[in-house]
Protein backbone atom coordinates (compact mmCIF):
# COMPACT_ATOMS: atom_id res chain seq x y z
CA UNK A 1 0.00 0.00 0.00
CA UNK A 2 1.43 3.41 -0.91
CA UNK A 3 2.16 6.20 1.54
CA UNK A 4 -0.56 8.32 -0.12
CA UNK A 5 -3.18 5.71 0.80
CA UNK A 6 -1.82 5.06 4.31
CA UNK A 7 -1.71 8.73 5.31
CA UNK A 8 -5.49 9.43 5.08
CA UNK A 9 -6.26 6.22 6.99
CA UNK A 10 -3.73 7.17 9.69
CA UNK A 11 -5.19 10.66 9.98
CA UNK A 12 -8.71 9.27 10.34
CA UNK A 13 -7.53 6.82 13.02
CA UNK A 14 -5.78 9.60 14.93
CA UNK A 15 -8.87 11.80 14.64
CA UNK A 16 -11.09 9.02 16.02
CA UNK A 17 -8.60 8.37 18.83
CA UNK A 18 -8.55 12.07 19.57
CA UNK A 19 -12.34 12.22 19.68
CA UNK A 20 -12.41 9.24 22.01
CA UNK A 21 -9.79 10.86 24.25
CA UNK A 22 -11.73 14.13 24.25
CA UNK A 23 -14.94 12.31 25.12
CA UNK A 24 -13.24 10.56 28.03
CA UNK A 25 -11.78 13.87 29.18
CA UNK A 26 -15.19 15.54 29.03
CA UNK A 27 -16.82 12.86 31.13
CA UNK A 28 -14.44 13.54 34.01
CA UNK A 29 -15.72 15.87 36.67
CA UNK A 30 -14.02 18.03 39.27
CA UNK A 31 -13.40 16.80 42.81
CA UNK A 32 -13.09 19.06 45.84
CA UNK A 33 -11.77 17.26 48.90
CA UNK A 34 -11.37 17.97 52.59
CA UNK A 35 -10.27 16.17 55.72
CA UNK A 36 -11.72 16.44 59.20
CA UNK A 37 -9.84 15.13 62.20
CA UNK A 38 -10.68 15.07 65.89
CA UNK A 39 -7.92 14.16 68.30
CA UNK A 40 -7.90 13.60 72.05
CA UNK A 41 -4.76 13.91 74.12
CA UNK A 42 -5.99 12.15 77.24
CA UNK A 43 -4.12 11.19 80.40
CA UNK A 44 -1.12 9.16 79.27
CA UNK A 45 -2.62 8.34 75.84
CA UNK A 46 -4.06 9.86 72.69
CA UNK A 47 -6.80 9.01 70.21
CA UNK A 48 -7.23 10.24 66.65
CA UNK A 49 -10.38 10.12 64.53
CA UNK A 50 -9.91 11.23 60.91
CA UNK A 51 -12.64 11.51 58.29
CA UNK A 52 -12.70 12.45 54.59
CA UNK A 53 -15.21 14.60 52.68
CA UNK A 54 -15.45 14.61 48.88
CA UNK A 55 -17.57 16.93 46.76
CA UNK A 56 -17.74 15.74 43.14
CA UNK A 57 -19.09 18.04 40.45
CA UNK A 58 -20.03 16.24 37.22
CA UNK A 59 -18.94 18.84 34.68
CA UNK A 60 -18.70 16.46 31.71
CA UNK A 61 -21.22 14.95 29.33
CA UNK A 62 -22.96 11.62 29.34
CA UNK A 63 -23.69 11.37 33.07
CA UNK A 64 -27.25 10.06 33.06
CA UNK A 65 -26.97 7.70 36.04
CA UNK A 66 -28.69 8.79 39.22
CA UNK A 67 -26.37 7.05 41.66
CA UNK A 68 -22.64 7.07 42.28
CA UNK A 69 -20.64 4.55 44.30
CA UNK A 70 -17.51 5.44 46.28
CA UNK A 71 -14.96 2.94 47.56
CA UNK A 72 -11.64 3.42 49.35
CA UNK A 73 -8.54 1.54 48.25
CA UNK A 74 -7.84 -1.29 50.69
CA UNK A 75 -11.46 -1.45 51.90
CA UNK A 76 -14.29 -3.68 50.64
CA UNK A 77 -16.91 -1.17 51.76
CA UNK A 78 -18.93 0.56 49.03
CA UNK A 79 -21.13 3.58 49.68
CA UNK A 80 -23.88 4.60 47.25
CA UNK A 81 -24.96 8.24 47.03
CA UNK A 82 -27.52 10.07 44.92
CA UNK A 83 -25.92 12.15 42.17
CA UNK A 84 -26.47 15.90 42.41
CA UNK A 85 -25.08 17.56 39.28
CA UNK A 86 -24.34 20.80 41.11
CA UNK A 87 -22.22 18.91 43.66
CA UNK A 88 -22.44 15.33 44.94
CA UNK A 89 -21.26 15.10 48.56
CA UNK A 90 -19.71 11.95 49.99
CA UNK A 91 -18.33 11.54 53.52
CA UNK A 92 -16.14 8.62 54.53
CA UNK A 93 -16.94 8.29 58.23
CA UNK A 94 -14.61 5.36 58.89
CA UNK A 95 -11.82 6.07 61.35
CA UNK A 96 -8.78 6.82 59.21
CA UNK A 97 -5.13 7.50 59.99
CA UNK A 98 -3.96 11.13 60.26
CA UNK A 99 -1.50 12.54 57.72
CA UNK A 100 -2.06 9.66 55.28
CA UNK A 101 -2.93 9.45 51.56
CA UNK A 102 -6.12 7.61 50.59
CA UNK A 103 -7.33 6.85 47.07
CA UNK A 104 -11.05 6.62 46.31
CA UNK A 105 -12.64 5.11 43.23
CA UNK A 106 -15.86 6.60 41.88
CA UNK A 107 -18.17 4.30 39.94
CA UNK A 108 -21.48 5.03 38.21
CA UNK A 109 -24.24 2.56 38.99
CA UNK A 110 -26.10 1.38 35.90
CA UNK A 111 -28.71 -1.05 37.12
CA UNK A 112 -26.58 -3.58 38.98
CA UNK A 113 -23.41 -2.89 36.98
CA UNK A 114 -20.60 -0.63 38.17
CA UNK A 115 -18.73 1.46 35.62
CA UNK A 116 -15.49 3.02 36.86
CA UNK A 117 -15.64 6.78 36.33
CA UNK A 118 -12.78 8.48 38.20
CA UNK A 119 -10.23 8.25 41.04
CA UNK A 120 -9.74 10.83 43.78
CA UNK A 121 -6.79 11.03 46.18
CA UNK A 122 -7.15 12.70 49.57
CA UNK A 123 -4.56 13.25 52.29
CA UNK A 124 -5.88 13.43 55.82
CA UNK A 125 -4.82 16.24 58.12
CA UNK A 126 -2.19 15.90 60.84
CA UNK A 127 -3.34 16.31 64.45
CA UNK A 128 -2.88 19.52 66.42
CA UNK A 129 -0.34 18.77 69.14
CA UNK A 130 -1.24 20.41 72.47
CA UNK A 131 1.81 20.99 74.69
CA UNK A 132 0.19 22.50 77.80
CA UNK A 133 -1.59 22.30 80.19
CA UNK A 134 -0.25 19.14 81.82
CA UNK A 135 -2.51 16.20 82.67
CA UNK A 136 -2.54 17.42 86.27
CA UNK A 137 -2.13 21.19 86.41
CA UNK A 138 -1.22 23.10 89.58
CA UNK A 139 -0.67 26.68 88.34
CA UNK A 140 -2.69 29.82 88.97
CA UNK A 141 -3.74 30.37 85.34
CA UNK A 142 -4.28 27.98 82.44
CA UNK A 143 -1.88 28.64 79.59
CA UNK A 144 -2.75 26.70 76.45
CA UNK A 145 0.10 26.03 74.00
CA UNK A 146 -0.06 24.07 70.76
CA UNK A 147 2.17 23.39 67.77
CA UNK A 148 1.33 25.25 64.56
CA UNK A 149 -0.35 22.95 62.05
CA UNK A 150 1.11 22.59 58.56
CA UNK A 151 -0.54 20.66 55.75
CA UNK A 152 0.59 20.13 52.17
CA UNK A 153 3.16 22.92 52.46
CA UNK A 154 0.76 25.49 53.94
CA UNK A 155 0.58 26.75 57.52
CA UNK A 156 -2.65 27.22 59.44
CA UNK A 157 -2.43 30.59 61.16
CA UNK A 158 -5.98 31.12 62.53
CA UNK A 159 -7.35 28.99 65.39
CA UNK A 160 -10.23 29.02 67.83
CA UNK A 161 -9.58 28.05 71.46
CA UNK A 162 -11.95 27.39 74.36
CA UNK A 163 -12.03 25.81 77.81
CA UNK A 164 -14.90 23.66 79.12
CA UNK A 165 -16.04 22.20 82.42
CA UNK A 166 -15.25 18.46 82.16
CA UNK A 167 -17.38 17.32 85.08
CA UNK A 168 -18.67 13.79 84.34
CA UNK A 169 -16.07 13.07 81.62
CA UNK A 170 -13.61 10.22 82.15
CA UNK A 171 -10.28 12.03 81.93
CA UNK A 172 -8.33 8.80 81.41
CA UNK A 173 -10.60 7.51 78.63
CA UNK A 174 -12.79 10.36 77.36
CA UNK A 175 -15.53 9.67 74.82
CA UNK A 176 -15.14 11.62 71.56
CA UNK A 177 -18.90 12.09 71.18
CA UNK A 178 -19.13 13.64 74.65
CA UNK A 179 -16.31 16.06 73.79
CA UNK A 180 -17.83 16.99 70.43
CA UNK A 181 -21.14 17.74 72.15
CA UNK A 182 -19.58 20.25 74.57
CA UNK A 183 -21.50 23.43 73.82
CA UNK A 184 -21.15 25.82 76.78
CA UNK A 185 -17.54 26.86 77.26
CA UNK A 186 -16.42 28.39 80.52
CA UNK A 187 -14.48 30.78 78.31
CA UNK A 188 -14.28 31.18 74.52
CA UNK A 189 -14.29 30.43 71.72
CA UNK A 190 -11.50 32.94 71.23
CA UNK A 191 -9.75 33.50 67.90
CA UNK A 192 -5.95 33.37 67.94
CA UNK A 193 -4.00 34.45 64.84
CA UNK A 194 -0.35 33.44 64.49
CA UNK A 195 2.39 35.13 62.51
CA UNK A 196 3.99 33.21 59.65
CA UNK A 197 7.22 33.00 61.67
CA UNK A 198 5.53 31.44 64.72
CA UNK A 199 6.06 27.76 65.42
CA UNK A 200 3.39 27.51 68.13
CA UNK A 201 0.28 29.21 69.38
CA UNK A 202 -0.55 30.20 72.95
CA UNK A 203 -3.42 31.66 74.92
CA UNK A 204 -3.91 32.33 78.65
CA UNK A 205 -7.47 31.81 79.88
CA UNK A 206 -8.96 34.06 82.56
CA UNK A 207 -10.68 31.23 84.43
CA UNK A 208 -10.17 31.42 88.21
CA UNK A 209 -8.52 28.46 89.97
CA UNK A 210 -10.85 25.94 91.65
CA UNK A 211 -11.12 25.76 95.43
CA UNK A 212 -9.53 22.31 95.51
CA UNK A 213 -9.60 20.35 92.24
CA UNK A 214 -11.74 20.41 89.12
CA UNK A 215 -11.61 18.69 85.68
CA UNK A 216 -11.48 20.81 82.53
CA UNK A 217 -11.07 20.31 78.78
CA UNK A 218 -9.22 22.72 76.49
CA UNK A 219 -9.99 22.74 72.78
CA UNK A 220 -8.03 24.03 69.78
CA UNK A 221 -9.48 24.03 66.25
CA UNK A 222 -8.48 25.38 62.87
CA UNK A 223 -10.94 28.01 61.74
CA UNK A 224 -13.17 27.32 58.75
CA UNK A 225 -13.33 30.01 56.08
CA UNK A 226 -16.57 31.91 55.55
CA UNK A 227 -18.62 30.31 52.78
CA UNK A 228 -16.47 27.19 52.55
CA UNK A 229 -18.73 24.30 51.57
CA UNK A 230 -15.96 21.83 52.35
CA UNK A 231 -13.03 22.74 54.49
CA UNK A 232 -10.16 20.96 56.18
CA UNK A 233 -10.67 21.06 59.93
CA UNK A 234 -8.46 19.73 62.68
CA UNK A 235 -9.74 19.80 66.26
CA UNK A 236 -7.79 18.79 69.36
CA UNK A 237 -9.06 18.22 72.90
CA UNK A 238 -6.96 17.99 76.07
CA UNK A 239 -8.69 16.94 79.31
CA UNK A 240 -6.83 17.80 82.50
CA UNK A 241 -7.30 18.03 86.25
CA UNK A 242 -6.68 21.46 87.78
CA UNK A 243 -5.47 21.08 91.35
CA UNK A 244 -5.02 24.39 93.14
CA UNK A 245 -2.32 24.11 95.81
Amino acid sequence: MSIKRILPILLIALALAGCDFLKKALTKGVAHTASRINSIQALGASKEFAFVDIEYVFTGTGVTDERAVFGREGSDARDTVQIELQGTIYADVDTLTPNTDYTYTLWLLDGEDLEEYDKVTVKTLPVIEIATPADTFTGDAVELKWKKLSYEGEDYLTYEVAIYDAEGIDLADPDIEALLELADPVEGPTEVVLDASDTEGSHIFGVSPPVLAKPYVVKVATKKGIGDKLSNKSTAFKPFLWVHL
